[in-house]
């Protein structure tokens, strides 16, 4: 992600009457902790607990989305694997979706974080809905 320059979903640079509006991929965190289908849940928490999250996202070897560890699987028996209590196939959003029209679409069913990926599932990064109505 390139800091303050937004992208559009194909790598390219955003152009048009809309340049100006504040796109969601500017303001993904791309250091959000991830696991494979084989990890130890603890393992996992313990990370993501040291960063500061109470998400995982469970990824391939690629980097593509299969699943995410929300803070009730990541206080799951220490002895788990991901692939017993990750919640498999999450929403995901392309980093040129503007942030109101997110904000929007999360604000009903009160979420407050979006998985941001490329148009193949390659995860970039958690957009979190604090301070996002602000930018």
């Amino acid at each position: 992600m390139g800091g303050k320059r937004d992208w559009a979903g194909a790598g390219l640079p955003i152009e048009g009457q809309k340049v100006q509006e504040p796109r969601i991929g500017s303001l993904a965190r791309p250091d959000v902790p991830t696991a494979r289908l084989g990890d130890k849940v603890s393992n996992i928490a313990r990370r993501a607990e040291s960063n500061g999250y109470d998400v995982a996202v469970v990824v391939t070897a690629g980097g593509v989305v299969l699943g995410i560890l929300d803070p009730q699987a990541l206080v799951a028996s220490s002895s788990a694997s991901v692939e017993e209590v990750m919640r498999p196939g999450p929403a995901t959003y392309r980093p040129d979706l503007p942030v109101q029209e997110l904000l929007e679409k999360l604000a009903p069913r009160q979420l407050r974080r979006a998985l941001v990926t490329t148009p193949e599932g390659r995860l970039l990064g958690v957009f979190f809905t604090d301070g996002a109505s602000s930018a």
